[in-house]
């Protein structure tokens, strides 16, 4: 049995993203196979208890204030934080430290170093995540860029050279690491693929199919397809309704639901509302765990029309457990995990066009279509949760 020290941005598998449900998985697989975890993260959705277990895993949780003066300087404030919280609960420093998160890994590399196992497993390259983000900020995000870009590539650059071992989730995250920091470092990277919860995402019979729309508020007598995404600027969401504009006017009427938060919102009511798409398009808000296997299920087919930075979708194996194709735009490690499934699933380009001819394929039914069992097979042998915990758990514990 290994002593296990995770970081992740938060720990709530309902409302986190990819990497934070990975993180939440991967530490209850790891307590079921008998080792001692505990993850350390910010208190981001209010939980309010600093130390607490949670199915086997010890959660320590900090708290920053609201306010920051200097936002390019929130690092110093996490790093202090998680430093902090690790030395009041934790009697002795971990055999294996697994980052997910930089802040938060890079505090403990700087106060564990030398005496336990450094892994940190790249989800994106955090620097490109926050250079698309401030770059749709105006004169505060060039602010932002300006000073925040250089210190946040050198954290990332010390997570990487002071990791034991580095793990990603794509040969897409791999090689823009070696673009970004070369080629030495991306050596370093073990690909160690996604998964999803084949239990919780199942497919539905089309009686359940049609309860699921009504439980949803869906329109049962049209065609829907479904998005889940964060409302940011990488997530592609202008160019989608850009696409569903076009789809309408070649004469075709469905119904699109995008599930997610985010701070593009405000933007992307106003050019739904300038593309007349009001009664087209509808904004669900957050979608609980639970219900996302309804809108998988009840939908047509789901959309991922990210623009940058797609280092791996777990939302595309989310939407194949449940059956349902998924159409993906020609970005990041999209076509990586699509093409397993279907390659005719992925557009032509990313321009809003060339969406629209994927969808108007789908609808026209010209795109080969797969038995959910089938696809749920493919699941099975290249997206295994059990299979990632063994490739996991031996890296882990390679060197400790």
């Amino acid at each position: 049995m290994a002593s296990i020290l995770m970081t992740t941005v938060s720990y709530d598998r309902d409302r986190g993203g990819g990497s934070v449900r990975l993180a939440y998985e991967l530490a209850c697989g790891l307590v079921s196979r008998g080792h001692q975890v505990s993850v350390v993260c910010e208190d981001v959705h209010g939980h309010r208890t600093e130390c607490e277990t949670v199915q086997g895993v010890t959660v320590l949780r900090y708290r920053l204030s609201t306010a920051a003066r200097f936002p390019f300087r929130r690092h110093r404030e996490h790093i202090l934080a998680t430093a902090t919280i690790a030395k009041k609960y934790l009697r002795k420093p971990p055999q294996i430290v697994h980052g997910h998160s930089l802040f938060q890994y890079v505090a403990l590399m700087r106060e564990y170093g030398g005496g336990s196992h450094f892994c940190y497993t790249i989800h994106s390259p955090f620097s490109e995540e926050l250079d698309i983000a401030w770059r749709a900020q105006g004169m505060t995000g060039r602010i932002k860029r300006l000073f925040g870009l250089p210190i946040i590539r050198r954290l990332e650059l010390e997570s990487l050279r002071g990791s034991g071992t580095l793990t990603a989730l794509s040969n897409y995250t791999r090689d823009l690491i070696s673009q970004e920091y070369g080629a030495g470092l991306s050596e370093k990277i073990e690909i160690i693929p996604g998964w999803t919860d084949m239990v919780h995402f199942k497919p539905m019979t089309t009686r359940d199919a049609t309860v699921a729309r009504k439980e949803l508020g869906w329109p049962t007598d049209q065609r829907i397809f479904f998005v889940l995404r964060r409302l940011e600027a990488r997530m592609g969401l202008d160019n989608l309704l850009r696409a569903i504009y076009l789809v309408r006017e070649r004469g075709h009427h469905v119904r699109t639901f995008i599930g997610g938060t985010g701070t593009q919102l405000r933007h992307l009511l106003a050019l739904r509302q300038n593309l007349g798409l009001e009664h087209d398009v509808t904004f669900m808000g957050f979608v609980p765990r639970d219900k996302l296997p309804l809108a998988y299920g009840a939908c047509d087919a789901s959309i991922v029309p990210t623009s940058h930075l797609e280092c791996f979708g777990i939302i595309v194996l989310e939407a194949v457990a449940c059956g349902r194709p998924v159409l993906v735009m020609p970005v990041g490690a999209l076509p990586e995990v699509v093409r397993h499934f279907e390659p005719e699933w992925v557009a032509r380009g990313t321009e809003p066009s060339s969406l629209a001819d994927l969808l108007c394929a789908y609808l026209d039914g010209r795109l080969p279509s797969h038995r959910p069992e089938a696809l749920r097979d493919i699941l099975s042998e290249r997206f295994s949760f059990e299979r990632a915990l063994d490739m996991y758990e031996r890296v882990l514990l390679s060197r400790s």
